[in-house]
C-alpha cells in the first residue's frame, strides 16, 4: 500500500508539472476556469484522501509492531525468571552433590566401599539422585529468543546435566554392578568429575541469566536475592578449592624435583 501511495503522488506531481502550460493557455478562457478549479480540487482532494489513509495505516503499523516488540519483551523475561529459578534450584542441588567438600567427602567413601565389596555387590553411590529440568524442556523450542549472551551458557550447563543423568541412571540400573573393581572405579571417578564440571556450568549459566535480569532491573524479590547469595557463596567454595588444588600441584612439582 505504500508504495501505491507514493506511486500516487509521483504521478500528480508529474502531471502538474507537465501541465502547467496546458492549464495556464485554458485559464484565459473564462468558461474553463470552472472546471479547471473543480478538477483541481477534486486532484487534491484525493492526495489529501490518500495521505490521510496512509497516516492511518502507519501509526495502526507502528501501534501493533510496539505491541508485538512489548509481547515478546515480555515473554523473554518470564522465560529468564523461569530459568533463574530452576537454575538456582539446581546449583544448590549439584553442589550438594557435587561440590568439593561433598565430593572429598564421599568419594574415598566409595572407593573404599568398592575395595571391600566383591564382584557383583552393590557398592556404588546410590545416595545421588538425577533431576529434572522442567522449565528447559517447556522452553526449548524458544530458546532463541533469549539474549545471545544467555544461549550458549544456558545449553552448555543442560548439556552437561544430561550427561550426570546418563551415568546416575546407569548406576541405578545397576549396570556397573557385574563389572570388574577397576571399570568401577573409573565410574566412579568419571561421576564425580562430570559432577563438578556440570556444577561449574550451571553457575556460569545461572550468572549469565541474573545478569541479563539485572541489567532489566529484576532482582526485586527475596527469592532472587537468596539464589544470588548461594551462587556466591559457591563460587567463593570453588575458587578456594581451586587455589588449594593449584598449591598442592606446585607442592608435589617441589617434591618431585628435590627427588
Amino acid at each position: 500500500m505504500r508504495w501505491v501511495l507514493l506511486l500516487s503522488l509521483a504521478g500528480l506531481l508529474a502531471l502538474a508539472a507537465y501541465g502547467a502550460p496546458f492549464v495556464g493557455a485554458a485559464w484565459d478562457v473564462p468558461e474553463s476556469r470552472a472546471r479547471l478549479v473543480a478538477a483541481v480540487l477534486g486532484v487534491m482532494g484525493t492526495a489529501l484522501t490518500a495521505l490521510g489513509a496512509f497516516a492511518l495505516w502507519s501509526m495502526q503499523h507502528s501501534a501493533d509492531r510496539r505491541r508485538e516488540q512489548d509481547r515478546r519483551r515480555d515473554r523473554r523475561h518470564r522465560l529468564l525468571v523461569a530459568l533463574r529459578a530452576e537454575l538456582g534450584l539446581n546449583l544448590v542441588a549439584q553442589e550438594a552433590q557435587f561440590g568439593p567438600a561433598q565430593t572429598q567427602a564421599r568419594k574415598p567413601l566409595y572407593l573404599a566401599e568398592l575395595e571391600k565389596a566383591g564382584r557383583g555387590e552393590v557398592s556404588m553411590p546410590m545416595a545421588v539422585v538425577s533431576q529434572t529440568n522442567d522449565v528447559f524442556d517447556a522452553i526449548k523450542s524458544e530458546i532463541a529468543d533469549l539474549p545471545e549472551e544467555v544461549i550458549a551458557p544456558v545449553i552448555a550447563y543442560y548439556q552437561q546435566d544430561e550427561y550426570v543423568s546418563q551415568l546416575l541412571t546407569r548406576f541405578a540400573e545397576g549396570r556397573f554392578e557385574s563389572v570388574s573393581k577397576e571399570r568401577r572405579k573409573r565410574a566412579i571417578d568419571a561421576l564425580f568429575t562430570v559432577g563438578a564440571s556440570a556444577l561449574e556450568a550451571a553457575l556460569a549459566a545461572f550468572d549469565a541469566v541474573n545478569r541479563e535480569l539485572e541489567a532489566q532491573g529484576t532482582l526485586r524479590s527475596e527469592t532472587a536475592r537468596k539464589m544470588k547469595q548461594d551462587a556466591e557463596r559457591i563460587r567463593t567454595e570453588l575458587a578456594r578449592n581451586g587455589d588449594a588444588e593449584a598449591q598442592g600441584r606446585t607442592a608435589s612439582d617441589d617434591n618431585d624435583r628435590g627427588a
